[in-house]
């Protein structure tokens, strides 16, 4: 080799590193885009989800949220429903006109007291797909997803 060309094998070698490098940022990114979000971050996502049907009924209005409290209250309900179907449900009570409802202007504790009558009415139920096969969970999954996620969550109970 002549004086001043690069070294190819130099330049190999630091081209393998940073090929390296770059696998293990995209297996950080993959990791991150598979990850499963905490319950605590669906609960989050569901109160994020009530604020902004709040916000939409009620322009230029925040509501009163107890931050701990509610995403407890949230915490517990996507533990017995689902994510998918507490904001099912969230989404049925801002269509709801019941006097007690629109008295007490959407709050979120008539939400809580009022979350076991936000039920799929008829029209709701001819528009869902079935259950997944083999589902026999209560109430029965509505997606391919959620009963994955619920029957992932039956294995770790069962093994503790």
């Amino acid at each position: 080799m002549a004086t001043g060309e690069p070294n190819i094998l130099a330049v190999l070698v630091k081209i393998e590193q940073q090929h390296v490098k770059l696998g293990e940022g995209l297996a950080e990114i993959r990791a991150l885009l598979e990850a499963e979000p905490t319950p605590k971050q669906l609960a989050n996502r569901a109160l994020q989800y009530f604020f902004n049907h709040w916000v939409r009924k009620f322009p230029n209005q925040k509501p009163v949220i107890d931050g701990a409290k509610d995403m407890g209250r949230f915490l517990r309900l996507i533990k017995q429903l689902g994510a998918e179907e507490t904001a099912a449900r969230v989404k049925r009570y801002f269509h709801r006109d019941d006097k007690f409802i629109v008295d007490a202007h959407y709050s979120l504790s008539v939400f809580f007291a009022k979350v076991n009558e936000l039920l799929p009415d008829e029209s709701d139920a001819r528009n869902v797909a079935p259950p997944p096969a083999g589902c026999a969970h209560t109430p029965r999954c509505t997606s391919d997803a959620q009963h994955t996620v619920r029957t992932r969550e039956d294995r770790i109970k069962g093994a503790r």
